[in-house]
């Protein structure tokens, strides 16, 4: 009767060996999203060194494509399609960082170095980072402007997804390869204006802008559809997607 009271555990109470194993869970959870995280960018960069590697490689299957009398441009050109399958596998960083390792390779093979791959580089970022500004995700969680005007043009609904997937759809990545296009021609006009007559000495300006349209203009409708085939219309994004 004159006992010590029993004492009774509170239920809300957490043993001391609870939290050691919360502890190592979430230290374990940590470790490995870290181990993920690197394996994500060796991936990415092993993705970026292969297709710029391929765009050099691919050079002498350029060298032999017909060129246009007097501007030394050739009539189609494959090398910017491995930087498009780039991007598209792996997002705007390994599309970028693709094109910037080619471009700088492309220097010991080009017949004009330096002006040749700068041109191509310029030609092709506008079909890299416009797609990669529209489907990002502005701070508050929103899509950007420009994907919703791209997504009102292909008459669909706003997709619901980021990246990689939001450009697997034929409507929206049509519109912003459109949008692309008419900011590279926007571009490459002048730019061509200026450089042309440096390289190849050819002072006509109509004969430069009209052939300046013609070759970006097929050249961008190759880069949209093969790399959208190869990365969107096989199990190529499906397994190796990255964004």
């Amino acid at each position: 009767m004159g006992g010590r009271p029993m004492q009774h555990q509170n239920k809300n109470e957490v043993s001391p060996s609870t939290v050691r194993e919360g502890n190592d869970e979430n230290e374990m959870e940590m470790e490995m999203l870290g181990i993920s995280k690197s394996s994500e960018k060796v991936k990415k960069v092993a993705v970026a060194a292969i297709m710029a590697s391929l765009s050099v490689a691919v050079t002498p299957i350029a060298a032999g494509i017909p060129r246009i009398p007097g501007f030394g441009i050739a009539i189609f050109d494959p090398i910017s399609l491995f930087w498009m399958i780039a991007f598209l596998i792996g997002g705007f960083w390994v599309g970028l960082v693709s094109m910037i390792t080619g471009a700088i390779m492309l220097n010991f093979f080009d017949p004009t170095p330096i002006f040749g791959p700068l041109l191509k580089f310029l030609a092709t970022f506008p079909m890299v980072v416009l797609p990669w500004l529209a489907v990002r995700k502005t701070g508050d969680k929103r899509h950007s402007r420009l994907l919703s005007v791209a997504a009102k043009v292909a008459q669909r609904k706003e997709p619901s997804h980021q990246g990689g997937i939001i450009l697997s759809g034929e409507r929206v990545f049509g519109a912003l390869m459109m949008v692309s296009y008419l900011i590279r021609i926007s571009m490459m006009v002048p730019v061509n204006l200026v450089v042309v007559p440096f390289i190849w000495g050819v002072t006509d300006a109509g004969f430069i802008i009209t052939y300046t349209l013609i070759l970006n203009t097929l050249q961008s409708f190759w880069d949209a559809l093969i790399p959208f085939i190869v990365v969107h219309r096989t199990p190529v994004f499906r397994n190796y997607g990255m964004w």
